[in-house]
């Protein structure tokens, strides 16, 4: 008890109960050989986007697509497609979408992430070739950054998750 009347219990602190290792030589730490590694098994970008959906991710590539068809169908109400759509148009929609995935509503939260899934994968149903998906992938990424949409879906995403 201290003058003031308060009961104070001492914390040990980890380094005064742990005993340190005094063998280990700081020094000798950087001895370690550097190593150079080639990955090799890499294929160009069509071939391993082709690749990852003749596996298991088809069925939840089908229910993203669903889901970014309802929720854009819902907002626009038009048969436009996605490339015919303005950036600043493309934007509110992301918005939209993001604001969709804090909705207390479970399955309506769901369905925003599943359609941010679908548009981050390059909106590939509404694609005439590859290389325009792969274009559509890299500008709804960047334009979801824009958004501050990347933090905000991960968020989201790792609570769903727990």
């Amino acid at each position: 008890m201290d003058p003031t009347g308060v009961v104070r219990r001492v914390i040990n602190k980890p380094r005064d109960i742990i005993p340190r290792n005094t063998t280990i030589n700081p020094d000798t730490l950087l001895d370690v050989p550097e190593f150079t590694f080639i990955y090799n098994d890499a294929d160009t970008i069509h071939a391993e986007i082709a690749e990852l959906y003749t596996y298991s991710e088809e069925p939840e590539f089908v229910w993203n697509a669903e889901a970014f068809n309802i929720l854009f169908q819902a907002k626009y109400g038009e048969n436009k497609k996605w490339k015919d759509y303005s950036k600043d148009e493309k934007i509110d929609f992301i918005i939209y979408l993001l604001e969709q995935c804090e909705l207390v509503d479970r399955t309506r939260r769901c369905q925003a992430m599943r359609a941010i899934l679908y548009l981050v994968q390059g909106v590939f149903y509404q694609c005439s070739d590859m290389d325009e998906y792969v274009l559509n992938a890299k500008e709804n990424v960047l334009l979801l950054y824009t958004c501050d949409g990347v933090h905000i879906f991960i968020d989201l995403f790792n609570m769903e998750l727990n």
